[in-house]
């Protein structure tokens, strides 16, 4: 059972870890280079990126993600199956199953001939579903304790009785980036003779002629750069 703090009003906080640490990055790349015969040469680069100790909010008050003994059920799992039944539906009321996680849970919720779950879904899921988020429809039921508390648990079983959110930055962020790129060359790929300029000296007894050839051979070259 979580309690609260002596003049603490379950509220929205804002902070900075205390353990908070210098982000870094480093950067690699490694390429190798192979000629093949008939003027053919491969090549294949890549490229990384790792970004470590990143900054990013988290909040530390989330709500626990209790286990159900009996269904062998989380609380996220069971409110993800009636989130997903609240997207189905539209947003709108219909008739939902029973979930075992919150029958057991929250028993005191059954009440008007509907299981907890469909009462559940309908005064508070399809509520603020799209609104507050499920975390508001937690708070309901078990800090405020809306529809009353189960006489056989305590009240505040998930949340920690301080704050009801409390984000923090930290540095436990991380982001990879990696890139390959394979090059493709082939020189002269018609295996010809290729002539310089024709002689246009009108003096020369070469005028006319092809003296010499060009030192730069034809060059195709094909490249495909793969990033993931």
């Amino acid at each position: 059972m979580q309690t609260n703090a002596a003049g603490s009003s379950f509220g929205i906080s804002w902070g900075v870890d205390n353990n908070i640490k210098t982000p870094y990055s480093e950067v690699f790349n490694l390429s190798i280079q192979r000629e093949l015969p008939g003027g053919f040469t491969l090549e294949a680069a890549w490229a990384g990126r790792f970004g470590r100790r990143l900054l990013q909010q988290s909040d530390i008050a989330t709500p626990l993600n209790l286990l159900e003994p009996k269904s062998g059920t989380t609380y996220f799992q069971a409110s993800a199956q009636l989130a997903a039944l609240v997207d189905q539906n539209g947003g709108k009321g219909a008739t939902v199953p029973a979930i075992a996680y919150f029958e057991n849970m929250f028993p005191q919720l059954a009440t008007g001939g509907l299981s907890a779950t469909q009462n559940i879904y309908n005064k508070e899921f399809t509520t603020y579903r799209k609104v507050l988020g499920e975390t508001t429809a937690l708070a309901d039921l078990d800090f405020y304790c809306v529809y009353g508390c189960p006489a056989s648990a305590p009240t505040n079983r998930f949340f920690q009785g301080q704050f009801s959110s409390l984000y923090a930055w930290t540095t436990n962020g991380s982001a990879s980036y990696n890139a390959g790129q394979f090059s493709w060359e082939v020189f002269n790929l018609s295996n010809s003779v290729r002539f310089d300029k024709i002689s246009s000296n009108l003096t020369s007894g070469t005028f006319g002629n092809y003296s010499s050839t060009l030192t730069t051979s034809r060059r195709m070259q094909f490249s495909l750069r793969y990033s993931f």
